[in-house]
């Protein structure tokens, strides 16, 4: 074979390798997701230790939607740390410390709709069919409390023993309540009786 048609034919092999290239790059195109743009709207997310059956009480563990909310809208550093108590009612408890993280995370809604065939009485005929699903990003995570660190120790005082009166009256900033019992002397013979209420070291 002469050299010009060996050069012919090395053309045409690269004009058809491109062309299939250029066909493969189209078709990874179009089978590409479509492409949307993030929302303004930013949401702090927690990571919270434990099953949550309960979504008021979880965040009366955290303090309250105010305190939530005062974490959610100061920076990383501020507020100091996100405290849990798993005992909310109880004053002596030992909150649990949780920090802040700068985090670029997405919180998306899915909607999923179903259509179920009754009978006349109401019985559900033959499994649920999946009618329409649709996903949307509706804000972006960027900052997410986590607890991380090593709880502290916990122990129990009984609701009826001083210290507990003592401190729920000073929580209430019931200051005449607090005297009352600190003069009575029932807080010495309980502190005499209640050794095996100290926490551990």
């Amino acid at each position: 074979m002469p050299p010009k048609a060996k050069a012919k034919d090395k053309q045409r092999s690269k004009s058809r390798s491109k062309s299939r290239s250029r066909s493969k790059s189209r078709s990874r195109r179009e089978e590409m997701a479509e492409r949307r743009s993030l929302p303004e709207r930013t949401a702090f997310s927690i990571e919270y230790p434990g099953f949550v059956n309960n979504v008021d009480k979880a965040i009366l563990t955290l303090g309250g939607s105010e305190r939530v909310s005062r974490h959610a809208t100061s920076g990383i550093d501020e507020r100091g740390p996100v405290q849990l108590r798993y005992r909310y009612n109880d004053p002596i408890s030992h909150p649990i410390n949780g920090q802040k993280f700068e985090t670029e995370n997405l919180l998306i809604k899915v909607t999923k709709r179903a259509r179920r065939l009754k009978s006349a009485t109401g019985e559900v005929l033959g499994p649920v069919e999946l009618v329409s699903e649709k996903a949307e990003i509706v804000a972006v995570i960027d900052k997410t409390a986590r607890f991380r660190k090593l709880a502290d120790f916990q122990f129990i005082v009984p609701k009826g023993d001083p210290l507990t009166q003592i401190a729920k009256a000073l929580s209430r900033v019931d200051i005449d309540e607090a005297k009352r019992l600190c003069d009575s002397g029932v807080l010495d013979s309980s502190l005499d009786a209640s050794t095996g209420y100290i926490p551990a070291p």
